[in-house]
């Protein structure tokens, strides 16, 4: 009997997204493809390998949130493009759990505004329900 792969016209391009989407997707290939692709965790390399660019990178900085045992993220913005494109990623991959502040280039701005984000961090950590999500 042939292999289904045959059988229905499938592609490898709708294999891949059968891997992406989660779908059963073994029985439609030879078993030992299949045993091959999850011994080396290619199907979560294809399954990756499908998302877009800002998913990908969502998706990484999620992971690495994680790894570090963090719940969110807090990241200094200048306004400049790089800070612009930092901020949508990180507003993408975590929603609220994102916080931004504007740090200014001027170098004056800068210290008072970073010893002020620090004085803002020492008075939550003296009261630790200051520090809680609303």
């Amino acid at each position: 009997m042939a292999h289904p792969m045959f059988l229905y016209n499938l592609s490898a391009t709708s294999v891949r997204k059968r891997i992406a989407d989660n779908h059963n997707w073994e029985e439609l290939v030879p078993k030992p493809c299949a045993e091959y692709l999850k011994a080396n965790g290619l199907d979560k390399k294809i399954a990756i390998l499908q998302m877009s660019a800002t998913e990908r990178i969502g998706e990484f900085m999620r992971r690495s949130v994680e790894a570090a045992g963090l719940k969110g993220v807090v990241l200094g913005v200048s306004g400049g493009i790089d800070s612009a494109v930092a901020a949508a990623l990180a507003a993408k991959a975590f929603g609220k759990k994102a916080h931004f502040y504007f740090l200014p280039f001027f170098r004056n701005a800068l210290t008072t505004t970073m010893s002020r984000s620090w004085k803002s961090v020492k008075d939550r950590r003296k009261d630790p329900a200051a520090g809680q999500d609303h």
